[in-house]
């Protein structure tokens, strides 16, 4: 069992101990800094800013936070100090409302102090903390090409879920208009079929990957603008989604969506039937990405994952680049 310090130790020990938000929050955010700074997308380094801001309310931060130091299920953790010094971070936050399924996040070891176990005994102690508090998995990302972090991991039984791809094209990508097959149409959605929508989850989305999405049409689920709104939003330049259903008969059987930010980085998603993958898929995503030339040069983003190879090679195929490829792992608490 790993035993960690107590936060009231003196500022000189060498080891591990739980998270303290109420003063380690800078330090933890320097630490992710050196660690994560080359695979930070926009959402990360705004997360790390929000860390920061956090970390400047100082001691208004010993009325906001209870007495353990800890946020609940949203920020836990633990830290390895050398000297007083974090030179390690590992967080956990629930993944449901039941407490069953842990993330484990921002598993971190400065550079001065890599290679010396650090990482695994900060991964043990979250095992152990999780399954005190009645954790049945832990999920965690890796970047596919660390190793030496994958190599951890499995060798503490995790396994792989699946493999997700960012994508990025800058200036735009650039599409020639392709003729749709015959054996499916594309219509505008003006209103989200849930009920089909989760169907064509089941029947698209690998049963592992379902695991850890099982809302995945949650993607699809975010408000888009029809009708006078659209044009209302295009016409002022503001940020707005289309969306198009791909129909077999009455059957959906497909959802692209675009998301136009004139002012900041466009995104495109597909989700795709099996069945109509090797002849929709590039016809489709030329299709959404020439709804997005009117609005000039602009970087377009796309995350899709391991199940969707056609996708990813079309869009390389239109100029397309893989920023980082993450791979999501889980391992059972027992």
């Amino acid at each position: 069992m790993i035993r960690t310090l107590s936060a009231s130790r003196t500022q000189t020990h060498t080891g591990i101990r739980r998270l303290d938000v109420r003063r380690d929050l800078r330090p933890i955010a320097d630490l992710i800094a050196e660690a994560f700074a080359s695979e930070l997308d926009a959402k990360g380094r705004s997360s790390l800013q929000e860390l920061r801001t956090l970390a400047r309310l100082g001691p208004l931060l010993y009325l906001l936070v209870p007495a353990n130091g800890e946020l609940g299920g949203f920020f836990r953790g633990f830290v390895w100090e050398d000297k007083g010094h974090i030179v390690g971070n590992i967080t956990l936050q629930q993944a449901d409302a039941s407490r069953r399924v842990w993330m484990i996040s921002n598993v971190s070891v400065s550079q001065t102090h890599r290679g010396q176990g650090i990482a695994r005994q900060l991964m043990m102690a979250a095992g152990e903390r999780i399954a005190k508090l009645g954790g049945s998995w832990t999920v965690l990302q890796v970047r596919s090409d660390n190793d030496v972090a994958r190599s951890l991991y499995e060798h503490l039984g995790y396994s792989s879920l699946f493999r997700e791809s960012r994508l990025r094209c800058y200036p735009e990508a650039f599409a020639d208009p392709l003729p749709l097959p015959s054996d499916a149409e594309l219509r505008p959605l003006a209103a989200l079929p849930l009920q089909a929508l989760q169907i064509l989850c089941r029947q698209s989305i690998p049963e592992a990957a379902r695991w850890w999405q099982p809302r995945s049409s949650v993607r699809f689920q975010q408000p888009h603008d029809t009708g006078f709104m659209l044009r209302l939003k295009s016409s002022l330049g503001w940020q707005h989604r289309r969306r198009w259903g791909l129909y077999r008969g009455a059957r959906l059987d497909g959802v692209l969506e675009v998301r136009v930010a004139p002012a900041a980085t466009h995104h495109i998603d597909l989700l795709l039937h099996p069945d109509l993958r090797p002849a929709w898929t590039r016809p489709i995503l030329a299709y959404g990405l020439r709804q997005l030339h009117p609005y000039g040069p602009q970087a377009t983003t796309a995350v899709l994952y391991d199940y969707q190879p056609q996708a990813i090679t079309t869009l390389q195929e239109f100029g397309f680049r893989v920023t980082l490829e993450l791979s999501t792992m889980r391992k059972a608490i027992t």
